[in-house]
């Protein structure tokens, strides 16, 4: 009997541990993170069809990548920070800044006209790259480097205290 309770007591507390780690892994499935790589895409600019960007290449050292949603009020709210970024990004010779849009494309256009956003913004073009990106939600801003290496990650409303500092290497 005793031998029994001690199996049924080990037993869950394996599987408490296990199903944190499933946890763990789950949260690293959907959620980028300082040091993962992300894929290099090339997309068109809304405001002009002829401007290629890279996606996760930048041209310069860093690349800042806001991704968002026209439709989401916490990317609303942080419009203003965004935009303040994109000021200092242009600002910075080693820094590029690329807006990029999970709805489609009607909808980000009449958001970037209603808003008379500056930064250059691109649509992703799918479930399946928002999937590869690891955009469980938005917004979300990421500094890569020019290897395409996650350097910052933030998920969530944008505020000044939450916008990276530029790295200095």
């Amino acid at each position: 009997m005793f031998i029994a309770a001690a199996t049924c007591i080990w037993l869950a507390a394996g599987n408490r541990n296990l199903k944190g780690q499933l946890a763990e892994v789950r949260h690293d499935l959907q959620y980028a993170k300082v040091g993962d790589w992300l894929p290099v895409t090339e997309l068109a600019t809304l405001q002009d069809s002829e401007r290629r960007i890279r996606l996760a290449a930048p041209a310069k050292n860093f690349q800042i990548l806001y991704f968002y949603s026209p439709t989401c009020k916490y990317c609303e709210a942080s419009s203003p920070h965004v935009q303040r970024l994109y000021r200092q990004a242009q600002n910075n010779p080693r820094t590029e800044m690329v807006a990029v849009s999970v709805a489609d494309v009607s909808t980000t256009r009449e958001h970037l006209v209603k808003s008379e956003s500056e930064v250059p913004t691109v649509v992703l073009p799918g479930e399946r790259e928002r999937w590869v990106y690891k955009l469980a939600r938005v917004p979300a801003l990421f500094v890569v480097d020019d290897a395409g290496r996650v350097e910052f990650a933030h998920y969530g409303l944008i505020s000044d205290r939450d916008v990276p500092s530029y790295p200095t290497r």
